[in-house]
């Protein structure tokens, strides 16, 4: 994973390499920042690793969250009593 803008933040704020470490050494498989820069994430291989990373990024004093990816039809079975309307116009936003 690479996004363009990280070693120019990192240049402009070098204690953002920690944070990227503090990911890397905790397990993640991957670590980067997002878009312009306003989170650094890690991707682990289960929750229990996750876990890991949660504990090891908030001791070294950074906010933490451990969220998971679902699919379509697992978020439309969870946060709506019906298909979402993006899905009931397709994939592309066809109606």
């Amino acid at each position: 994973m690479v996004n363009d803008l990280e070693e120019a933040a990192i240049r402009l704020r070098p204690e953002l390499r920690t944070l990227r470490s503090v990911l890397e050494a905790s397990g993640a498989v991957a670590a980067a920042m997002t878009g312009s820069g306003s989170a650094f994430f890690g991707l682990y291989a289960g929750e229990k690793a996750a876990a890991r990373g949660v504990r090891k990024a908030r001791e070294a004093g950074y906010a933490a969250f451990a969220v998971k990816s679902v699919d379509r039809e697992e978020r439309d079975r969870t946060f709506w009593s019906g298909p979402s309307p993006a899905t009931r116009r397709g994939r592309r936003g066809e109606r």
